[in-house]
């Protein structure tokens, strides 16, 4: 893809989305894209777009009851952003955006909603490590915290289809605080 202009889009049956003949990022030499030309007629905008680019590596929304916040929101993985990116939704429109675990300095690779209500995120390179976010109050081994939220290692343990996890049950807690208005 270009360099800059990563986007969101809702994707609905027999609609032009316009890469590249419009779009929000440029040529990597700098040079613009089709005459940095970003609307027309029957082409579609994005929901919401990144530039600079956060080089999104997998999205999911959070659909868990450990963040009734966070109900509905859309998390996506950024690898050069190095965070996963919480995007704040309300009537289909984006109204905040939110980064969590830059701290970690990490480039993010993924994110899943597990079957106990954590999200799960996968981080990138040779020391790669799948990460449980779960509420400050939740019960877990060696907390190490980041952000608003705490994480636990998830070990060797595999996300739901693949092999099953056995977690204990979280205990209802404190969810961490929605992103600043």
């Amino acid at each position: 893809g270009p360099r800059g202009g990563d986007e969101i889009n809702a994707i609905a049956a027999g609609k032009n989305y316009g890469f590249p003949a419009i779009g929000y990022g440029r040529e990597y030499s700098g040079q613009p894209i089709n005459g940095d030309k970003t609307a027309q007629a029957g082409m579609e905008q994005p929901v919401y777009y990144w530039t600079p680019d956060i080089a999104p590596a997998g999205i999911a929304f959070y659909t868990g009851t450990l963040f009734p916040a966070w109900q509905g929101d859309l998390f996506v993985a950024a690898l050069r952003g190095q965070s996963l990116v919480r995007l704040v939704l309300k009537d289909d429109r984006v109204v905040g955006e939110q980064r969590l675990l830059s701290e970690l300095n990490a480039r993010i690779r993924g994110v899943l909603g597990g079957p106990d209500g954590a999200l799960y995120v996968l981080t990138d390179g040779t020391a790669g490590k799948i990460l449980r976010l779960v509420p400050k109050t939740s019960p877990a081994p060696r907390l190490q915290w980041a952000g608003t939220c705490a994480i636990t290692p998830a070990g060797p343990r595999r996300v739901a289809g693949v092999r099953r996890v056995h977690l204990p049950p979280p205990r209802p807690g404190a969810p961490c605080p929605a992103a600043p208005a």
